[in-house]
C-alpha cells in the first residue's frame, strides 16, 4: 500500500497520542542505545506496520503484525 506524507503524518500524531508510544521502537531507538534496542529485536516476530521496525514483542510497536 502506498502512504502519502499526509497519511504518514496522521499515523504519526494519532501514535503520539499514545501514553506508552515511549516505549515503542520508533521512539525507544531515539533515547537508548544498540544494547538495549538488541534485546527488543533479538528473535523478532513482529513488524510494524507504521515504521516497519521488527521487534519480539507487539507491546514495542505501534501497529504490530505477525512475522
Amino acid at each position: 500500500m502506498l502512504i502519502t506524507k499526509f497519511m504518514y503524518f496522521i499515523l504519526i500524531l494519532e501514535v503520539s497520542k499514545m501514553s506508552d508510544h515511549k516505549e515503542h521502537m520508533c521512539e525507544f531507538a531515539k533515547h537508548n542505545g544498540v544494547d538495549k534496542m538488541r534485546e527488543r529485536v533479538k528473535n523478532p516476530k513482529f513488524i510494524c506496520e507504521a515504521c516497519g521496525r521488527a521487534a519480539n514483542s507487539k507491546e514495542y510497536l505501534c501497529r504490530p503484525v505477525s512475522l
